[in-house]
């Protein structure tokens, strides 16, 4: 949601005569700026009980699979800013500036998939672990 209200200039739109103004100040502007930054409290609130075991495990986080494509991501984002300021790209630094932002959303995304999907595949590992071993208590 965050990416749709950064990225998307409702006000722009054709329809924006037709859009309520309460509606319109949440998503342009100031109004804006306040939701994106409640909404970012609101994810900090919700991760400060994994802010010790994110610090303790890293390391161990940017060299897996979902790190690399998070750092990708993150490099992508960094160089969109290079060609919004026009330091590279020439007359067509808005077109690559663009593009790379896409190209790190869309890794971000993928990372947050394969993250749940590896995820998944360890919780049903564990699951599976925890059947074999009730089963072999039973047993004996």
């Amino acid at each position: 949601m965050g990416i749709f209200l950064r990225e998307v200039d409702i006000e722009r739109l054709p329809i924006a005569d037709e859009i309520p103004s309460s509606f319109l100040y949440l998503v342009h502007g100031t109004g804006r700026t306040l939701l994106l930054v409640v909404l970012l409290g609101i994810i900090l609130w919700q991760a400060r009980s994994l802010i010790n075991t994110v610090r303790k495990n890293i390391a161990a986080l940017v060299f897996t699979p979902t790190g690399f494509l998070m750092m990708s991501a993150f490099l992508l984002l960094l160089l969109s800013d290079v060609f919004e300021k026009s330091i590279l790209g020439g007359h067509y630094h808005v077109f690559y500036e663009e593009l790379m932002e896409l190209n790190g959303y869309f890794l971000f995304l993928v990372a947050a998939m394969h993250l749940k999907a590896s995820l998944a595949g360890l919780f049903s590992h564990q699951a599976e672990q925890n059947t074999t071993l009730n089963v072999a208590a039973q047993a004996g």
